[in-house]
């Protein structure tokens, strides 16, 4: 097996384990946040909510991306770019759920 291969799998498996661990010690804070509430006597329901703003940026950071990349593929021959654009249109598909979700939840949001 060639090293940078290997050194490219260890760097990706430790970003994602890292990632893991961040998510881990936010819902661990978030736990505490919500305990703390409870026992001053404030309604835990207020802190479900997340920000619109999350949805939105979310969107764009896989929208954007996503869009350039089957652009820039689509004027580059070769034997990948079928599987490359697959992951184009993925990834704007899913920019695509998040700004729907973002804006759907926003319009129930003012219904209610």
């Amino acid at each position: 097996m060639d090293w940078g291969v290997a050194c490219f799998f260890l760097f990706s498996a430790s970003l994602v384990l890292g990632g893991l661990f961040l998510k881990h010690r936010q819902n661990q804070l978030s736990h505490l946040e919500r305990m703390a509430a409870i026992e001053k006597g404030i309604s835990p329901a207020s802190l479900d909510e997340r920000p619109q703003r999350v949805y939105f940026r979310r969107g764009l950071l896989w929208l954007i991306p996503g869009i350039g990349l089957t652009m820039f593929l689509w004027f580059v021959p070769g034997a990948f770019n079928t599987a490359w654009n697959a992951v184009g249109v993925l990834m704007t598909c899913i920019g695509l759920a998040y700004l729907l979700y973002c804006f759907l939840e926003r319009r129930r949001r003012s219904i209610s």
